[in-house]
């Protein structure tokens, strides 16, 4: 087994390596002690361009990501994630193993964007920004109006989403100025299931289609 270390910019990643296969352990988040269960990710805002700064997988096991941002220890639009009129869009990458996944976000109390801002689910691959900073393709978006205290958490997505590489795009929304600092949370979904009404309305039909074959057979 290799083990390498390396730092950037004051920023510490872990990379061990076995064999082949490669896992990278972010380091600079606030966990303790370090590569606990489910980090949350504060280590560098979200890049201004595609494919945005790079969290690594997003999960619920030892090393994996399961937050971006803190509006608890960073509110000030200078530390964790944050988009205001020199930092917009705020863009992360992340990659998904497949399943269930509710993503959700919350904006803190010091954002002067009273349009708000909005949020936006891309494939990472074949994708571009537009001239108002939304995704060319997106899979979910939502609007977080502005609010003056911490806004609660609003829903992006929350269904099965396949195994890929990600891309989260947090803008302004039609406002050049604001600084709110915002959270980004990830947890297990849930899958879309038809209603009890709809599943009796699918059933009738069934039953109705039987029928009618066996009449025709009878003629």
């Amino acid at each position: 087994m290799k083990l390498a270390i390396a730092t950037l910019a004051g920023v510490g990643l872990v990379f061990a390596t076995i064999g082949s296969a490669a896992a990278t352990v972010v380091t600079c988040q606030q966990e303790t002690p370090p590569g606990t269960l489910s980090p949350d990710y504060t280590c560098l805002n979200g890049a201004t361009s595609l494919p945005g700064t790079n969290v690594g997988t997003v999960g619920f096991s030892t090393g994996q990501v399961d937050e971006i941002g803190n509006i608890t220890l960073y509110n000030s639009g200078s530390g964790g994630a944050f988009v205001n009129s020199s930092n917009n869009p705020s863009i992360y990458e992340f990659t998904w193993g497949g399943g269930a996944l509710d993503i959700t976000e919350e904006i803190g109390n010091n954002g002067t964007a009273l349009n708000g801002i909005n949020v936006e689910l891309g494939l990472a691959a074949s994708n571009s920004l537009n001239s108002d900073e939304s995704l060319s393709s997106e899979i979910a978006s939502i609007h977080i109006p502005f609010s003056s205290g911490p806004s609660g958490f609003y829903t992006v997505y929350d269904d099965s989403l396949a195994a890929g590489t990600y891309v989260l795009d947090t803008f302004l929304a039609g406002s050049n100025v604001g600084d709110p600092n915002y959270q980004t949370d990830f947890a297990p979904g849930t899958t879309s299931v038809p209603e009890p009404a709809s599943l009796a309305v699918l059933g009738a039909s069934l039953v109705g289609f039987s029928a009618m074959r066996r009449r025709r057979r009878a003629t």
